[in-house]
């Protein structure tokens, strides 16, 4: 039943803070305690007291009839109409009815109602506005003193004694009362407030790092792609070495051949054509080759200056995030200092309340309403340090849910500053590739010079016998140095294909703190 009623009251107070929220669940079941101790006073009057069972009937039933309208107005979600339609007709009904008993019993009537100025303070300063206490507190001192002067001309001896003591202590003690309420809701609103806007700026915040993490999604989505390329150029640049080798190795054949046809040019010499021709259509395959290879390791090297780019990015951006985390934490610790000093204003008050109980308990039967006030101030007090841990714990839980987040952007922040690294050895590597492409290339344009002398010599061997032997031998040497720089260009292709792949693997672990930084990001929500 209390779950289905605290339902209720949070879904008409939904758009209001959780303090408001709380002050109007509270203020319902005081509402309900409130008819149920009127009702069984309105029975002990008629049990007990049957010649004021009347005029007390009347009383109760008036406030159970404020308090009932004062429940209509909080159950439709307005709490402040809902305090001032019980407040207001209260007060100036306690008001009313002092002078009253003034009237009618001048020896008892100074005390009559004296502690329901206390009580309803009390409850203003708990439930109402902040500029309501010190009017009612001035109100209620100005009767206090004006029922003294009313029944002064009538009362003498002991009687008057009595009520000049308690004038003397119920006024003071009223604008006590009413400066601590003041101060204390003074405090809450004041704390509300800043709280408000911690809040705002932790939304804020918020909204900065969940962009800042899109920026990274996006960059993390380039950095796979561009991993992805790498891969499959590494592929085809390892494709393109084989192709290259098996080339290579038929055109050593071919030089072999030619070297034996070199013993032999009388009766070989349309072989030997036939040769540099079968030479030339394999140095024109070559030098496609080399020329796809060259355009390979320039698509590779602007992929990589692109991905460095993003690299740095990301790395900016995981710096701002780092900053945002470092102030968000700053600012709960700001908001720790303030309940603390919320916790040491409230044992400050408990400290008054006890003086006041003391205070009490000295002036006997008249300051028995003294006791009352007393107890609602400890009361006020303890929920106020109540409230005050509360919100601590709060602090405390979105604190160690920040420095989750701060620990997981530092794991972050030292992947991308890796993944920056790698990046700039897949550059320098591109850039190798490309450099030893050109050199490919400037060997081909080589060895086609070569082939097209052969070609020229073949037609004059008889003449050139010797510098046949010579060119032949040169290309050898050339197709050994092209040879070997196919086989490095396969090194390269295989650490590219390494970097690719220790790319892949960083990209991977980044997602992964991702998804676990929104985790801890919506646990702080929460």
């Amino acid at each position: 039943m209390i779950k289905f009623f605290d339902d209720k009251i949070d879904v008409k107070y939904s758009g209001h803070n959780i303090t408001l929220r709380k002050k109007a669940i509270a203020l319902f079941y005081y509402n309900l305690l409130m008819c149920f101790l009127l009702a069984s006073l309105t029975f002990y009057y008629l049990v007990s007291n049957t010649g004021g069972a009347a005029r007390g009937a009347a009383g109760a039933s008036t406030i159970i009839v404020l308090v009932v309208i004062s429940t209509f107005f909080l159950w439709r979600g307005n709490l402040r109409r809902a305090v001032l339609v019980y407040i207001l007709p209260t007060v100036l009904l306690v008001a009313g009815v002092r002078f009253l008993n003034a009237a009618r019993l001048p020896h008892a009537a100074f005390a009559s109602y004296l502690y329901y100025n206390f009580y309803i303070i009390v409850f203003i300063a708990v439930f109402g506005e902040k500029k309501y206490v010190p009017m009612v507190t001035i109100l209620f001192m100005v009767c206090n003193i004006a029922v003294y002067l009313m029944v002064k001309p009538y009362i003498s001896g002991e009687a008057l004694e009595i009520a000049s003591i308690s004038l003397a202590n119920s006024t003071p003690t009223l604008l006590i009362i009413g400066i601590v309420s003041y101060i204390n809701i003074a405090l809450t609103g004041d704390s509300n407030q800043r709280h408000k806007e911690e809040l705002s700026v932790n939304q804020n915040q918020l909204g900065l790092i969940t962009s800042l993490l899109d920026g990274i999604k996006s960059a993390i989505h380039k950095l796979d792609m561009a991993s992805r390329s790498y891969s499959s150029t590494a592929g085809h640049l390892t494709d393109s070495s084989q192709n290259q080798a098996a080339l290579i190795e038929e055109a050593t054949s071919g030089m072999e051949e030619i070297a034996a046809a070199v013993d032999d040019v009388s009766s070989k010499a349309k072989v030997q054509a036939g040769e540099i021709a079968r030479i030339e259509k394999s140095m024109e395959s070559l030098n496609t080759l080399i020329s796809n290879l060259s355009a390979k390791a320039a698509e590779i090297m602007n992929e990589a200056v692109t991905a460095m780019k993003q690299g740095s990015e990301a790395d900016r951006v995981s710096t701002r995030v780092l900053d945002s985390m470092k102030e968000i934490h700053g600012n709960a610790e700001k908001i720790r200092e303030i309940t603390d000093l919320i916790t040491d204003i409230a044992d400050k008050t408990s400290l008054l309340a006890l003086n006041a109980s003391i205070e009490s308990a000295r002036a006997g039967e008249a300051g028995r309403g003294f006791a009352v006030v007393a107890d609602e101030i400890s009361k006020l007090a303890d929920s106020s340090t109540e409230s005050a841990k509360e919100i601590s714990k709060l602090i405390s839980g979105t604190g160690a849910s920040i420095n989750s987040s701060y620990e997981l952007f530092n794991i972050l922040y030292g992947h991308i500053r890796s993944i920056n690294v790698t990046l700039e050895k897949s550059s320098v590597l591109s850039r190798e590739m490309n450099q030893a492409a050109v050199h490919q290339n400037e060997l081909s344009e080589s060895i086609n010079k070569d082939v097209d002398n052969v070609n020229v010599l073949s037609l004059n061997i008889a003449d050139a016998m010797k510098e046949q032997a010579e060119s032949t031998n040169e290309l050898s040497k050339s197709l050994d140095e092209i040879n070997h720089f196919t086989q490095g260009n396969a090194a390269t292709a295989e650490e590219l294909s390494a970097s690719t792949r220790e790319l892949s693997g960083s990209i991977s672990e980044l997602v992964v703190l991702l998804k676990k930084s929104e985790a801890g990001s919506a646990v702080a929500d929460e």
